[in-house]
This record gives structure tokens, C-alpha cells and sequence, in this order.
């Protein structure tokens, strides 16, 4: 087994005998104005998205990116976003809908369990976890904005949450930049750290004055 950087891709080396045996063949048809010869290349490997970036139901706006850019690396992404009047190869499209259902986690897998196109099962899991994003998005918001250090009892453990909701945003694609999230930490905290927000403040302007 071997891992390759980028879009975390992890081939599967297969023997004949096993149930999962995948022939690939990847034929290149050379013009023969270059003077070079057609040539057939047959491999035995699944090349899957790494279970790490597998969708789970809550990282849908990740898991969209990854998978459209294997796709597109793959030579598939057109079987789910067709162009007009450009016919879909069969064959690549089911290669391109067992690509999808292989990066799924089993609460994602029923979403897809009956769809017979690449384009079908992308369509279907954008209706299913588009919507839900949203609603997490809000969520999110609503969360990171009522937090405040009287409901902790540590500023370690306060501080902790506030960058755990900051990362969440991130990984559904609405990073905060670090002084937004600086400033929701100050903005939370009670009156007797005021002092400490007013030095912070000054600390800033000055940084500002030196550029």
C-alpha cells in the first residue's frame, strides 16, 4: 500500500484471486504524426480518497472539495458536471459514481444507495448535507457569539472552546480571520479584565503606527 500527496490518494495493490480484483486498463491513443506508437498500460490497483477525508455527514463542504479535485485529477469530474451537448462514456461514469460511494462513511453511503449516475449521487448528496451545512453554519455562529467566560471555569478551557468553534467555521469553508477571533476571546471576558483588553488595543495601534 502506498499514499500520495495532494488530494490524499492511497492505491490498493490487488491479485487476481481477490473478490475486489480491479482491472484498470489505461489506453493512450498517440497520434501517429508524432511518430510514437499506441501504447496499453493494464495496472491492478483502486485508487481511493483516504478514509480520513471520507464524507461523514458533517464535513460536507471539505469533503466537496476533495472529491472535486480527485475527480477532475482522475479525468471524471466531467460525468457528474457534463458539458453541453458532450455524451457521458458509460463506463467512466460508472468508474466515476464507485469513486464517490467509496469516499463515503456508512451514514453518507444510504444517501446514494440508489442512484445509477456519478451525477445523481453528487446531486443527491448536495440536496442531503447543503442544507444541513447551513443550518450548522448558523449554529456555529450562534454559539461562538454567546460565549462567555463566566460559563467556564478556567480561561484555558474558555479560550479552547472558542478556537474549537473557530476551526469547526473553517473546516465548512467561513474561516475567521486570528484578530476576529482575538477579538471575540477579549469581547467575552468580564470587566476585570479590562485593563487587559485596553493594553491589548494600545498594543495594537502601536504595531499599526511601526508599519
Amino acid at each position: 500500500m502506498s499514499t500520495e500527496a495532494g488530494f490524499g490518494v492511497v492505491c490498493f495493490s490487488l491479485t487476481k484471486s481477490s473478490p475486489h480484483y480491479v482491472d484498470v486498463r489505461i489506453q493512450e491513443d498517440i497520434s501517429t504524426r508524432t511518430g510514437r506508437a499506441t501504447t496499453t498500460v493494464t495496472t491492478n490497483s483502486v485508487v481511493v480518497l483516504l478514509e480520513s477525508k471520507h464524507l461523514d455527514g458533517k464535513n460536507y463542504g471539505d469533503w466537496k472539495f476533495w472529491m472535486q479535485n480527485f475527480l477532475i485529477d482522475a479525468g471524471l469530474w466531467y460525468c457528474v458536471s457534463p458539458k453541453e451537448g458532450h455524451a457521458v462514456d458509460p463506463d467512466l461514469d460508472l468508474r466515476a459514481l464507485a469513486k464517490i460511494n467509496l469516499s463515503l462513511k456508512p451514514c453518507a453511503a444510504k444517501v446514494t444507495k440508489k442512484c445509477l449516475t456519478s451525477k445523481a449521487a453528487w446531486d443527491a448528496l448536495r440536496g442531503e448535507y447543503e442544507s444541513t451545512a447551513l443550518v450548522r453554519l448558523i449554529g456555529l455562529y450562534s454559539s461562538l457569539f454567546k460565549t462567555h467566560f463566566e460559563n467556564f471555569p478556567s480561561m484555558q478551557l474558555y479560550v479552547d472552546h472558542i478556537l474549537s468553534i473557530a476551526e469547526q467555521l473553517e473546516s465548512i469553508g467561513q474561516p475567521f480571520p486570528d484578530s476576529v477571533v482575538g477579538g471575540i476571546i477579549l469581547g467575552g471576558l468580564p470587566d476585570q479584565y479590562k485593563p487587559l483588553i485596553l493594553a491589548s488595543k494600545d498594543q495594537s495601534k502601536t504595531q499599526q503606527w511601526r508599519l
